[in-house]
């Protein structure tokens, strides 16, 4: 795994998260993808090492999960998934979850970090996490 990211600013013709990764996925040449959402400003610092780690053969997905519940917009996408991606969005399905289903996931526990996937979407939260942290 190497040390360089690359920010991605694109339009899609298809919405939301599943879009974007899509629109990633099309643009760019790699074996595998990382996604993480933007208004998460507490991921675990051990995030990638510990979602690598969980990769073998037959992994297609890596997901996080915080002991509760999934964090579905806090993945890994190996390259093998885009057909299946694209067929999926072309057939009018935006449900990250249901892509799980046809594709080899594994789920990365992050139970002793749950409070790192916090997530921020309005001015109170985001004034509330500030003085929390």
């Amino acid at each position: 795994m190497g040390n360089t990211a690359r920010f991605l600013v694109t339009s899609s013709n298809f919405p939301g998260p599943l879009g974007g990764i899509h629109a990633a996925m099309a643009q760019l040449n790699a074996e595998w993808y990382g996604f993480v959402p933007c208004d998460c400003p507490n991921l675990p610092h051990n995030l990638l090492e510990k979602m690598y780690a969980a990769i073998d053969a037959g992994t297609e997905i890596v997901v996080a999960h915080d002991g509760e519940s999934v964090q579905p917009v806090v993945t890994m996408y190996k390259r093998d998934v885009f057909e299946r991606l694209e067929n999926f969005l072309n057939n009018g399905d935006r449900k990250i979850v249901l892509l799980y289903d046809i594709c080899n996931t594994v789920f990365v526990d992050f139970s002793e970090e749950h409070d790192a996937f916090v997530n921020l979407n309005t001015p109170d939260e985001l004034q509330k996490y500030g003085a929390l942290s």
